[in-house]
């Protein structure tokens, strides 16, 4: 069973009454006045921007230089990696006073 809107009586009248004639041009709503859209960034804003930035681009830095401990891995197979105990803990213990508290 089919339906015709066509069958209900008075239907078209109402349909014709209200139908909204299509345009297809647009219409300036607000006029510019030769005035052009701008947009202000803060300076706030600008140094999240260069931060996020700083951010990506140390989160592309490896964690480990593999260059580095490569050398050191292949020294020490061939017994080449000799170093002092006491230059490691003067470096160490210089690194720890060297910073004001």
């Amino acid at each position: 069973m089919g339906f015709n809107i066509d069958k209900i009586p008075g239907i078209n009248k109402i349909y014709k009454s209200f139908s909204v004639e299509r345009k297809n041009e647009t219409q300036e709503v607000f006029p510019l006045n030769g005035r052009k859209d701008e947009l202000t960034i803060s300076q706030k804003a600008i140094d999240y921007q260069i931060v996020n930035k700083g951010m990506k681009a140390i989160d592309q830095i490896p964690d480990i230089r593999e260059d580095k401990v490569n050398a050191i891995k292949e020294k020490m197979d061939k017994g080449l990696y000799d170093i002092d105990g006491k230059d490691i803990a003067e470096k160490m213990i210089s690194g720890k006073f060297d910073k004001k508290i």
